[in-house]
């Protein structure tokens, strides 16, 4: 329950502490004197996101509430008393959310810093506020699910994150096909380029070593006439007459003799004898290559255009032969992961069906909970209607599973093996489309919402609606804003009868221009507009007795107030 509530420089609540009671309190007053800034305060101190275009201010913004902790979530409490922001035993909290000239926001809750998710966390909570703009909400499809599932429960809550997860992850399995299919022509391409690359490299049969092996090869070849006359020349003066051998063979056989007289020269001879036997074999060796060098052409050809092949490749793929097989084992991994991806749509395509399924059923169980809630909230609607003066109205929900196709469209052959809601896109928030029917008077069939209500049914409605979701969720405090605007008559004396009935169980705050609901209220709070030192601010003030009477007058006649209008006001007050 709102206990206090303290605002400081927001727009043209310049300073103001107001005090609320158990019950049916009531908020009056002339346009312009800051009723709807007060609800806007309200939401500002429940840690909502508002516009603040007009609350800029030099000075510090500042709302604080104090609330008691009657039917409060006991999750939460545990949670604050967690975190030590709460004692074990407190009765109220105090929630105080500040902007700073600097445009920073700052919450606290009994005066510790909080994030802002703790803070909305327990602000909205603690009170229920009827805006102007819920009676646009309340003909809003969307906003008529998330009802109907917030009266679900826990049940729903968590079959609806796991739609949400379900759905998410659809949707990103999705994107990532989408992005692989987008790039298959550019795939395919690419694996094409890369093939023609790595047959090329393949078929050249290119081993290390090759291009400095050919070059020898093609220096000798070129060299053939050369070689013969060296080898010649090398075998003449090594094994020809007079040559090195001869000679070496003399120096042997003296060195023979002497090795007779000192046999310690022996070492000597057999080197010698090895030197010789050396140049022997250099000298056959030298004739054999001069023999065996000769110049072939067609050879020559052949090692010229290996070279010249492996000259191009190198320039596509790498400087040495080496580059050019390093190349060729990059590509081939390349190639492997290209190929690799279609195989990778058909399992991106198999998680796709599994999200689906799992998403299908998840979707079936929350239908199911749907309709049992919405046989619940219509019971309870009918009543509250009844209460409200709409006996013959018929309210109703209507679940209806979301279109496959489009009406009137063909189905094809491929749709006949298809599974059951294959053709829908997962959604955030399951299969179902949902709507509120109503039948306003007898005779006439039940039509969406939208379509048939007046803005004195959407109030009552609303009304209805609001009382049922406080007491699901069990708000100590419901906020209203108006919602007896545009009413007159009995319908407003149902409403005004239908509010004072709810403020027995819990506190109602109703922002009214209407005398009968005013006279209704336990408490009478009303603002006005004032001009201080050229500024215009919001003055606040708790009326009884004759000032209540007044403003009632007022409320009724205007500036035609009379004595019969006076009496009218009193009487109002005599039979609340």
């Amino acid at each position: 329950m709102l206990i206090e509530l303290k605002i400081l420089n927001f727009a043209i609540l310049k300073d103001l502490e107001i005090r609320f009671k158990k019950g049916f309190n009531v908020v009056t007053g002339e346009s312009g004197a800051g009723k709807s800034t007060l609800i806007e305060a309200l939401l500002f101190v429940m840690g909502e996101r508002i516009n603040t275009s007009r609350i800029n201010s030099q000075d510090t913004v500042m709302v604080q509430g104090v609330f008691s902790l009657e039917n409060f979530q006991p999750e939460i409490l545990s949670l604050l008393k967690e975190k030590e922001i709460l004692e074990e035993d407190s009765p109220e909290i105090i929630l105080t959310r500040k902007i700073t000239p600097s445009g920073r926001n700052v919450y606290r809750i009994n005066q510790e810093t909080v994030t802002h998710g703790l803070y909305a966390q327990v602000g909205q909570e603690l009170m229920d506020i009827h805006g102007q703009r819920d009676h646009l909400l309340l003909t809003d499809r969307n906003h008529q699910r998330e009802f109907l599932d917030l009266m679900g429960g826990r049940e729903s809550e968590e079959l609806l994150r796991e739609i949400t997860r379900l759905h998410r992850a659809f949707k990103e399995v999705q994107k990532e096909i989408d992005s692989l299919r987008s790039r298959e022509r550019e795939r395919n391409r690419q694996i094409e380029w890369y093939r023609y690359q790595l047959e090329e490299i393949r078929a050249a049969k290119l081993t290390p070593g090759e291009e400095e092996e050919l070059e020898t090869e093609k220096k000798i070849l070129d060299n053939a006439e050369k070689i013969v006359e060296l080898s010649t020349n090398i075998y003449e003066s090594l094994s020809g007459e007079g040559g090195a051998v001869d000679r070496i063979n003399s120096v042997s056989a003296e060195l023979c003799r002497w090795v007779q007289i000192d046999p310690s020269l022996e070492s000597r001879w057999i080197e010698l004898n090895s030197l010789l036997e050396g140049l022997q074999d250099i000298a056959s060796y030298c004739r054999e290559k001069g023999e065996s060098a000769e110049y072939n052409e067609e050879r020559l050809n052949e090692i010229n255009d290996r070279l010249h092949f492996i000259e191009g490749l190198k320039r596509k793929y790498g400087s040495t032969i080496g580059d050019i097989l390093e190349y060729g084992e990059n590509i081939r991994l390349k190639l492997e992961k290209l190929q690799g991806s279609s195989d990778k749509i058909l399992f991106l395509e198999h998680d796709l069906k599994m999200l689906r399924e799992s998403w299908v059923a998840e979707s079936l169980k929350l239908r199911q909970i749907r309709k049992k809630t919405a046989l619940l909230l219509e019971q309870q609607v009918q009543k509250e209607l009844a209460d409200l003066g709409m006996q013959d109205a018929l309210f109703g929900v209507e679940i209806t599973p979301l279109e496959e196709r489009k009406s009137g469209e063909m189905k094809t052959e491929e749709d006949n093996h298809k599974t059951p809601f294959s053709g829908i896109i997962p959604t955030s928030v399951g299969l179902d489309r949902v709507d509120y029917m109503l039948r306003a008077n007898p005779g006439l069939p039940a039509r969406p919402l939208r379509d048939v209500a007046s803005g004195g049914e959407i109030s009552r409605i609303m009304l209805a609606l609001k009382n049922i979701f406080s007491v699901f969720r069990g708000f100590s405090t419901l906020v209203m804003d108006e919602i007896d605007v545009g009413l007159g008559g009995i319908t407003a004396g149902a409403v005004a009868e239908k509010l004072k009935e709810i403020s027995r169980n819990r506190q109602v705050l109703s922002i009214t221009h209407i005398p009968l609901v005013a006279a209704r209220g336990d408490v009478h709070h009303r603002i006005r507009k004032t001009v201080v030192n050229g500024v215009t601010q919001t003055a606040y003030e708790i009326i009884e007795g004759e000032n209540r009477i007044e403003e009632l007058n007022r409320m009724m006649a205007g500036d035609l107030v009379s004595e019969e209008s006076r009496q009218v006001a009193q009487m109002l007050l005599d039979i609340r």
